[in-house]
């Protein structure tokens, strides 16, 4: 798999685990979380006197402490379930597809752990053992510093996943371990039962890509939400006559979403990666959690649990819990629209490759039907507020990237370095200055050569150039808070412009430190061209 592909990989990832996280209702205290990982621990160990036991027990100081301890409770409870739900040949979470020939490393450098599952080298133990090792034995680069991704165990392909990076404090044990298996298995999908598929693995490459486009176009936003509410309506639905319906009127309003505009049918590919990911790890869960229903009761739950955990808009909004999230559309719309493929006895969706919702347009007709007056009004209220955000927001990226103090600072990162993107708020494309850029907020930490670069940024936005090999983009800049000048960063999948302060810059001898609240840097060999420092690999 393409470099491209993995660095872009990883900011699905984030948004999915944010996603995952804000299922919880609230944060739990501190007290309540020593209970929840007591009970947790309890569980695991055969612990009957749980009264006597939470006396006894101390939850560790220290972020790292708290760390080491989470994770080394859920690793072994992790490793278990994934052998025996996702090795296991007649699943029922999705019966056509057998990974049994896969194997997967569980990782944690805090923990210093690693579990080698479903082995697949007979030279080195019995095909299908797990296998357990320290961590620091694992001296692969990419293991360390990403969340997820493909690489070669023992010579075999292996997918692997760093539980550190993906780990999240502040919630309850369960929830926290729900996370890291929804994540686990959502990206499998993506790596492992969609690699061969090509509209995949560049959705994947194309991940910037999926936010809403200033200006914004309001009219497919509006169709979304009616999808989305017809969706919902027909897993709603108590008998196939009713269900089949409300799909139709779903369809109705999907091919106007497809007509209304020429480019929402590539980003109708979406909904199949991220639908046909999202319904599998809630079904693998359902699994879990009921091993004694059958196939058609785990599609039931997952119906369930799919619109109990629907997103709905932000940015503190009145219309917050009535907009439907656009960030996740992809993600909620393509995994319902799944659900009922699947629950409506469509058993060869698993294997269509497609969008659900183009699969379902051939297998019924659409059915015209009243628009929502509310959903409407709503939608077109929310966006408009969103528009006058945007202009705000680009007024002042302008002014940072235009400062006249500011110098620029170059580095390459497709062809010099591995490091993990948290993103941490909403992804708003727009166009700047003729090319195509994106609103977000992120922090990374890069491996440059022997040097570490530090990246701690309020606000985001990104540059997207095409990227020849796909025919896609992605790309970034991100505006910190600050001095009069702003600071900045300018990210295209691969190349950072980092707009500094030119008296928070050290040069000295052909190299290059800077030291603010937004970027760390050190003695790193540059090249200049005007007003743009170009990081140089030693």
């Amino acid at each position: 798999m393409k470099k491209t592909t993995i660095i872009a990989a990883l900011i699905t990832a984030l948004i999915l685990s944010s996603s995952l996280q804000s299922m919880a209702q609230e944060q739990r205290r501190d007290s309540d979380l020593k209970k929840e990982i007591f009970l947790g621990e309890a569980m695991l160990s055969g612990q009957e006197d749980i009264a006597e036991g939470e006396a006894q027990f101390q939850y560790p100081k220290g972020e790292r402490a708290a760390r080491q301890n989470d994770i080394k409770l859920i690793m072994p409870r992790l490793a278990k379930d994934i052998e025996s739900q996702l090795f296991k040949k007649n699943n029922k979470f999705w019966p056509t597809w057998n990974p049994s020939k896969f194997q997967i490393l569980l990782v944690s450098q805090y923990y210093d752990f690693a579990y080698l599952l479903n082995n697949q080298n007979k030279d080195v133990d019995k095909i299908g053992t797990r296998i357990e090792y320290s961590a620091r034995t694992i001296n692969d680069v990419k293991i360390k510093v990403n969340p997820f991704g493909m690489t070669k165990i023992n010579g075999i392909d292996t997918y692997y996943y760093n539980i550190d990076i993906m780990h999240q404090m502040g919630m309850s044990y369960e929830e926290i371990y729900e996370m890291h298996l929804s994540t686990l298995i959502h990206e499998a999908v993506h790596l492992l039962a969609q690699k061969d598929v090509k509209t995949a693995d560049q959705i994947e490459i194309g991940t910037a890509q999926r936010g809403v486009s200033y200006p914004i176009d309001i009219k497919s936003r509006y169709f979304r939400n009616e999808t989305h509410v017809n969706l919902t309506a027909a897993l709603r639905a108590k008998n196939r006559k009713e269900k089949i319906s409300f799909v139709r009127k779903a369809l109705y309003f999907h091919q106007a979403y497809l007509n209304i505009n020429s480019e929402n049918e590539g980003h109708n590919e979406y909904d199949y990666a991220e639908g046909m990911a999202v319904y599998v790890h809630t079904a693998a869960i359902a699994q879990i959690k009921n091993p004694s229903f059958t196939e058609k009761q785990i599609q039931q739950v997952t119906g369930k649990n799919l619109m109990n955990i629907v997103e709905y808009s932000g940015y503190g909004n009145e219309l917050g819990n009535k907009v439907l999230y656009w960030g996740k559309e992809y993600y909620t719309i393509g995994a319902m629209a799944f659900a009922m493929a699947v629950q409506l006895g469509h058993q060869d969706i698993y294997n269509s490759k497609t969008s659900p919702l183009t699969f379902l347009l051939k297998k019924y007709k659409i059915l015209e039907t009243a628009p929502s007056l509310s959903v409407k009004k709503d939608v077109y209220a929310y966006y408009m507020n969103m528009e006058k955000n945007i202009i705000d927001r680009k007024t002042e990226i302008d002014r940072v990237l235009n400062h006249k103090d500011n110098i620029l600072i170059k580095l390459e990162l497709s062809r010099h370095s591995e490091g993990s993107i948290t993103i941490l708020n909403d992804n708003i494309l727009f166009n700047y200055k003729g090319q195509k850029a994106s609103f977000e907020i992120r922090e990374q930490e890069i491996t440059f050569g022997d040097h570490r670069i530090k990246i701690t940024e309020k606000g985001l936005v990104s540059l997207m150039p095409e990227l020849p090999e796909t025919g896609l983009s992605a790309g970034a800049v991100i505006i910190p808070d600050g001095d009069s000048t702003g600071g900045g960063i300018e990210l295209i999948m691969g190349t950072l412009i980092i707009p500094v302060n030119k008296n928070d810059v050290t040069v000295s001898d052909g190299k290059i430190s800077v030291q603010t609240n937004g970027l760390v840097l050190f003695d790193v060999k540059y090249e200049r061209n005007g007003k743009i420092y170009t990081l140089v690999k030693e």
